[in-house]
């Protein structure tokens, strides 16, 4: 957790000692978000609801388009506890998923 703040809080104090350097981090893209792709890109879209979201209790910081593999990995979680092990393709999904 600490690991992710600290990388932060070093980029954002490079940006400010080095600015020709290092890009501040609200800085607004200065490229073309298509460059480099024939055809425009597919928007990802989330495919659980906001109720499935609520009754999940999957918290705001993770209601992204990946939701659905974590309702899928949270409900395999319950069913095969203490045995989580079982679930380690929906893990694996999920990060998948995030990790696109």
């Amino acid at each position: 957790m600490g690991g992710s703040t600290s990388q932060y809080l070093s980029t954002v104090t490079e940006s400010w000692s080095q600015p020709n350097v290092v890009p501040s981090v609200d800085d607004k893209p200065k490229h073309d978000a298509q460059y480099g792709f024939n055809n425009e890109r597919e928007p990802r879209e989330r495919k659980a609801t906001e109720d499935d979201l609520y009754w999940a209790r999957i918290p705001p910081k993770r209601r992204d388009y990946c939701a659905d593999h974590l309702i899928e990995f949270q409900r395999c979680r319950k069913l095969n506890y203490p045995f989580m092990y079982k679930c380690e393709h929906y893990k694996h999904e999920w990060d998948h998923c995030q990790n696109e």
